[in-house]
């Protein structure tokens, strides 16, 4: 399945937002088309407005969904993954908030990306490169995400990150990933993450601490994830091609080793 060509709807629909969302309820089966709009526009989908138009012409100039066809096939190969639909819309910004360059969003069966021109073509295939390699765990894993727990999110996000090294380059790397020093983030696993592993997806603690809120450091479960996966590496020489079916405690077992012999992680 190609990329859906979703600025085909962006032109006939830019400014009715809800119409969007009409073919997307088989992926929202609880949502009607305004909530839809609801959860993805949270996710970062744009807001209409003479800005955001703008950045959908932009895209549509450079090719965004051509060059996402393009990524689709190669990574679907390479990674054994989904023929899933990949859905591209403008970012959300105005003059008033900050600018959010890029965002995306993966479901077992769909993946969403959002999106503002930006000149470096990398930062494309980056942001491609981390929601597509999700979908590809997800399906290789075979799992319903209802089962995963904060430890199986740790090692997605970091192992998504990594992916975005192996294929785009380190500059591409997410910043959070970079944010913490190795002694904060021993502080932040020793205070939030190690008695909290086997929280699911569905408490309200996961995502509090996957994304730092309420009183975590920011991103602090995506910085930490990526720590675990860069043990896990050094110690078995892969890339995340070989890593992408591994179990994530299998992954996360040369970092748990270091924490308890040597009181550090990397």
């Amino acid at each position: 399945m190609p990329v859906i060509r979703t600025d085909r709807w962006l032109d006939e629909q830019f400014f009715h937002p809800y119409r969007l969302c009409e073919p997307l309820k088989a992926h929202f089966e609880n949502l009607d088309p305004p909530g839809i709009y609801q959860f993805l526009a949270e996710k970062g989908l744009y807001k209409p407005s003479g800005l955001t138009f703008q950045d959908f012409v932009r895209l549509k100039e450079m090719k965004v969904w051509d060059r996402a066809d393009k990524y689709l096939d190669h990574f679907r190969k390479r990674w054994k993954g989904p023929d899933i639909p990949v859905y591209i819309f403008p970012a959300n910004h105005s003059l008033f908030s900050p600018l959010v360059l890029k965002n995306g969003y993966t479901l077992p069966g769909a993946m969403f990306l959002f999106l503002t021109p930006q000149e470096d073509g990398k930062e494309l295939k980056a942001l491609f490169v981390h929601e597509y390699h999700h979908a590809a765990r997800l399906h290789r894993l075979g799992r319903k995400t209802e089962t995963f727990t904060l430890l199986d999110s740790l090692v997605m996000e970091g192992l998504a990150e990594h992916a975005v090294s192996d294929s785009c380059g380190e500059k591409y790397v997410a910043r959070w990933m970079r944010r913490y020093t190795e002694k904060q983030i021993a502080k932040l696993w020793e205070k939030y993450f190690r008695a909290n592993l086997r929280l699911k997806t569905g408490d309200p603690g996961h995502d509090r601490l996957l994304y730092g809120m309420r009183g975590v450091p920011p991103m602090a479960g995506y910085a930490v994830g990526f720590a675990i996966v860069k043990a896990c590496r050094e110690k078995l020489r892969c890339r995340t091609d070989e890593m992408i079916a591994m179990s994530a405690e299998r992954i996360a077992e040369p970092f748990l080793v270091q924490e308890k012999s040597e009181g550090t992680r990397f």
